[in-house]
């Protein structure tokens, strides 16, 4: 079965509880994307940006390829104050604000521009409400397409029928 959906990942920040060490603050930054994918891009920019920043006083550990979980287990990470910030599919949010729910309908967007007009301006003020309610906090959105097809089965071309 094909479905269409949304891809929009974005970082999550919870309410969080550090240890200083030698006036380093360190932070987990977690995804389970893979080194490819254009969010473990995104992430490092962020990285290397507040260290750059900060100076160095704020260093962030970047665990890819689910090496702390699957998006669930981040999330529950984040909640629970074991992961600072992540990066994960709006999609997996929808249990906690049902208002994600709506970037997975298809054609939602007309285009990457129209996207992200949406997502940084009245859209995005209100998902983060909808976040409020669980502590967490969306930093920025990063749509990794819009008009995206999956399927676990077989691709075929009109080639090949």
């Amino acid at each position: 079965m094909l479905k269409l959906f949304l891809s929009c990942c974005f970082i999550l920040v919870s309410c969080f509880q550090y240890a200083k060490a030698q006036d380093i603050l360190t932070l987990r930054l977690a995804t389970e994307a893979t080194e490819e994918d254009i969010s473990v891009t995104a992430g490092n920019y962020f990285v290397n940006k507040v260290k750059e920043y900060s100076n160095g006083s704020i260093q962030i550990k970047f665990y890819i390829d689910g090496s702390l979980g699957n998006s669930k287990d981040i999330i529950s990470g984040i909640r629970g104050g074991l992961i600072e910030l992540a990066i994960v599919s709006t999609s997996n949010l929808g249990g906690l604000y049902t208002g994600f729910l709506a970037l997975d309908l298809p054609y939602i967007f007309d285009s990457h521009e129209h996207a992200y007009k949406a997502l940084n301006g009245d859209l995005a003020i209100v998902l983060n409400r909808g976040l409020d309610r669980a502590n967490l906090v969306a930093l920025s959105f990063l749509t990794t397409g819009y008009r995206n097809i999956s399927t676990l089965k077989n691709q075929y071309t009109l080639q090949m029928m």
